[in-house]
């Protein structure tokens, strides 16, 4: 069976076409307007015709920088080859071409060229311009000075640009860095321009939108500032690529610049110089606004490692959990379950008695907890039928406490989610994060392990040293055992599994629990107004007692307000007959009837 092919260029292709297995659509590595981006949805062969490249789906996903490696297949034990990339240099009519063009360019200059160029400049990158095409010509070099491409610039017929087939790769032009601060451009012909007028200018050779792969050219620079055209793919492409920098380059500052308003679409570095000055442009620099990162933590919990007996002595004392015996402070849990069981359902249970800080099922809950759910399926109707459904039960969410939140499938490793991920945890910093479900916060293959670590990294990044824990529910697999890679189990703190018998009962079995005792199996009924799992395991008594805490009094209207909702009161003679014999022979459910204590000699809660 051939991996999915078709999922990996629908992420990336827009205004896909086509009959059968053979598509067209917009190439997603330069701007692309004619739908030159040509695949096979069986074979996951591809190419781009205006020259970014061709391949097979692994050489894809390498170059769009996602894991490669489910899309090697094999067939009766032979390995689908991978396409040979074509030999890097420029043949001899190509570089012939490059040394015409240039020749012709600057035989003919004073005609040509009504640009802000200096011609020690346009001959030092051997720009040329092609008299039949009737468009300017750019060479690419690669380190060792090696013609690699020729870049055809808009023709003036208004024909789009292109590289020689198969040399269009993205990359970074010139090829030669040696400032520490630059600005980065949109196209060939604007670097021409900024370096003409005393600026060091890089730009990315297949549009606004993407980095090259290899990034290690900018190892060394310092500062970099964006100015990308003055349109929607500039503006995105600048705030996409700035991010990308930072997340490799922490230290590097780097900037990104406004045009103004009442510019025109489409406008660029080389019409502003048409009309400004080199300090104009230095002024624009000075205001463009810097790309803030959060300041990463240190990967110690603690700043600095301590010795032994420090922590023998120490007087930490371990937070109390979240909901007691499952979730504590700063940890993982999973519900796992078939499709249809009602993981969902219990995240959302969880959520209700989390932010409103009352027990579940005998688990104590100390106080109210924020929560702030990602819910990824379903939809947001569907959402809104189960919450107002929930509202019905007698618990609920202290006001502001629990934020459910419908979403987009999305990529916890992709910087442009992640960080808006991270704007909603600052915006309403909760304790508790439920991830709803797991296989649609990436993009990777579930059975690498690898992979899934990488995810579960970036989880777990988002709750330590922050008092946060997170839930994440996920599916089971054919198996019968929980999805994917063993290092997702691994790698959680607690697995709770839901099953569903033929009555509807629900069963949660724990499956794990680091650090902590393993917890009998409970039984569920669930309540279809208010979609509330209720408790099926335990005896009414049990119940009550549960939601008393030991050494403290009650006054009756204490009890009345406590159980408001539940099944079975303390006025049901029967429980409160076995309830006054429970508290009178388990010291750690004795009330005592002193005159501290809340509890009146006419309480039905009372001890002689």
């Amino acid at each position: 069976m051939n991996p999915d092919y078709k999922s990996l260029f629908d992420s990336y292709i827009k205004k896909i076409s086509g009959r059968g297995s053979q598509k067209t659509g917009l190439c997603f590595f330069h701007n692309d307007t004619n739908e030159s981006f040509s695949f096979n949805e069986d074979s996951g062969l591809w190419k781009c015709f205006t020259g970014c490249g061709e391949g097979n789906a692994y050489q894809f996903a390498e170059k769009v920088r996602v894991d490669p490696r489910p899309y090697i297949t094999n067939t009766d034990q032979v390995s689908v080859p991978i396409i040979a990339p074509k030999t890097e240099e420029l043949k001899y009519e190509d570089k012939k071409l490059i040394q015409t063009c240039h020749e012709y360019l600057i035989s003919h200059y004073s005609e040509l060229v009504d640009l802000p160029w200096d011609i020690k400049v346009v001959k030092k990158y051997y720009v040329g311009y092609h008299k039949d095409k009737k468009c300017f010509t750019f060479p690419h070099f690669n380190k060792d000075g090696k013609a690699i491409n020729i870049k055809f610039h808009k023709s003036e017929n208004g024909d789009p640009p292109y590289s020689i087939s198969g040399h269009g790769q993205n990359r970074f032009y010139p090829h030669n860095i040696t400032s520490s601060e630059l600005v980065l451009c949109e196209g060939e012909k604007d670097a021409i321009t900024l370096e003409s007028n005393g600026f060091n200018p890089i730009t990315v050779t297949t549009g606004a939108m993407s980095l090259p792969f290899d990034l290690s050219i900018l190892e060394n620079v310092e500062k970099i500032t964006n100015a990308l055209d003055n349109d929607e793919a500039g503006r995105k492409g600048s705030q996409k690529i700035a991010e990308a920098l930072k997340k490799r380059f922490p230290s590097m500052i780097v900037n990104v610049f406004k045009w103004d308003k009442e510019l025109p679409n489409k406008y660029d570095v080389t019409d502003y110089f048409l009309t400004n000055k080199k300090e104009d442009f230095e002024e624009l620099i000075l205001t463009a606004n810097e790309i803030k990162t959060e300041k990463k933590n240190s990967i110690g919990i603690i700043p600095v490692p301590e010795d032994f007996y420090s922590i023998v002595n120490t007087d930490r004392v371990r937070p109390k959990d979240f909901i007691d015996g499952i979730l504590p402070k700063e940890s993982i849990c999973a519900i796992v379950s078939d499709a249809g069981v009602g993981k969902t359902l219990m995240a959302l249970n969880w959520s209700i008695y989390l932010s409103s800080g009352e027990s579940w099922c005998g688990h104590k809950i100390e106080r109210p907890h924020k929560v702030l759910y990602f819910l990824a399926e379903g939809g947001i109707y569907n959402l809104d039928e189960r919450i107002k459904k929930l509202s019905k039960h007698s618990i609920k969410p202290e006001k502001g406490y629990f934020y459910p939140f419908a979403v987009h499938p999305y990529d916890l490793l992709d910087p442009n989610d992640y960080s808006e991920i991270q704007g909603h945890l600052k915006i309403i910093n909760p304790e508790i994060i439920i991830i709803d479900t797991f296989i649609k916060s990436h993009k990777n293959d579930e059975n690498d392990n690898t992979g899934m670590q990488r995810v579960l990294d970036v989880i777990r990044g988002m709750i330590t040293g922050k008092k946060r824990s997170a839930i994440i529910c996920h599916h089971i697999g054919k198996s019968g055992k929980e999805r994917g890679a063993s290092s997702f189990k691994g790698d959680v703190d607690t697995m709770v599994r839901l099953d569903e018998n033929a009555s509807g009962i629900r069963t949660m079995s724990f499956k794990k629990i680091r650090n902590g005792e393993m917890i009998d199996p409970i039984r569920f009924s669930l309540n279809a107004d208010t979609l509330i799992f209720e408790d099926e395991s335990r005896s009414e008594i049990d119940k009550l007692i549960s939601k008393l805490e030991p050494g403290k009094g009650y006054r009756m209207d204490d009890l009345i307000k406590l159980y408001s909702g539940s099944k079975s009161t303390f006025y049901d003679k029967e429980i409160n007959k076995e309830l006054k014999k429970l508290l009178k022979s388990d010291g750690k459910l004795l009330y005592k009837n002193s005159p501290e204590s809340k509890v009146r000699s006419d309480s039905y809660l009372r001890t002689d």
